[in-house]
């Protein structure tokens, strides 16, 4: 009987063991994200400020991170953007869209009486800009600018 009561607690031991090394790992990953978090952003901040720069010449300026009613395997970000220093209700988001050249970052700018625009793909240069520019009823864009407005329940303009 004691042998049985010994193995059981060996047993037990050895799943606390993993147990408290799963948890820990994780805690450790979730702190590691959410530092990284705000660097994610302001770099995407960039990109989408970039994209917006080469396609409408510095017409719009990228502003704050806003959340929206994305699920997390949409990997999407969304911006509130601006046209002066007044909120406009305008936004951009920068989407990962699967294409002929594999997945690309596509800027999209949105606002609730426009609806969704397609303005570039980010850091797409050259011959591919051209072919990608060149084919405006690909499916997958005209998708996105159908899906966009769902994306936006509950953000009020200018929060």
């Amino acid at each position: 009987m004691t042998t049985k009561r010994q193995a059981t607690l060996t047993l037990v031991k050895q799943f606390g063991l993993v147990a408290g090394f799963c948890i820990c790992s994780l805690l450790v990953i979730g702190v590691l994200v959410r530092l990284s978090q705000s660097s994610w952003q302001n770099k995407l901040r960039l990109r989408v400020q970039a994209t917006l720069d080469e396609a409408s010449f510095g017409e719009w300026m990228v502003g704050r991170f806003v959340p929206i009613a994305a699920p997390l395997s949409l990997q999407a970000a969304c911006y509130a953007i601006y046209t002066g220093a007044e909120p406009s209700g305008h936004y951009a988001l920068i989407i990962r869209i699967q294409t002929i050249y594999g997945p690309l970052p596509a800027v999209f700018r949105y606002h609730r009486d426009e609806g969704a625009t397609f303005v570039a793909f980010s850091n797409v240069h050259g011959r591919i800009a051209e072919t990608v520019k060149n084919n405006p009823g690909d499916a997958r864009i005209l998708y996105w600018t159908r899906r966009i407005p769902e994306l936006f329940v509950g953000v009020e303009d200018g929060r």
